[in-house]
């Protein structure tokens, strides 16, 4: 599953491996948005994302145990010198790091921005 940075340091709880928590999930929007983030074969194993705002009709409480925590970082440039104030991932550039615990710090990876988390979570039945 798939947490944004941008929401886990809004409004996010701290969690490591071996919480127990309970998110909103919901399928995953835009999966194209995620695959430019973090590559297409990775963005094909997530399934739900969590939500800490609106997840509308389809978010669903969710509780169970986080088993594996991998930060996700990619690097940011602009397309071309004409629209050089935006900035879009730039393909191949992911970088998935294990990490223990998403608290009020992530790690930093030198040229990269953090985009968010894919966590293993096992799920009560």
């Amino acid at each position: 599953m798939w947490v944004d940075e941008w929401q886990q340091a809004c409004c996010g709880d701290d969690f490591a491996v071996g919480s127990r928590v309970t998110w909103q999930l919901h399928a995953r929007a835009d999966p194209e948005w995620l695959a430019t983030v973090i590559g297409q074969d990775e963005a094909a194993t997530v399934t739900h994302c969590e939500e800490h705002h609106d997840g509308g009709d389809s978010a669903v409480a969710t509780t169970g145990t986080v088993r594996a925590i991998r930060a996700a970082y990619c690097r940011f440039a602009p397309r071309s010198s004409v629209d050089a104030h935006m900035l879009y991932p730039v393909p191949k550039s992911t970088v998935l790091t294990p990490i223990f615990e998403v608290d009020a710090e992530p790690p930093q990876e030198e040229g990269l921005s953090l985009v968010g988390f894919l966590v293993d979570l096992d799920a009560d039945r």
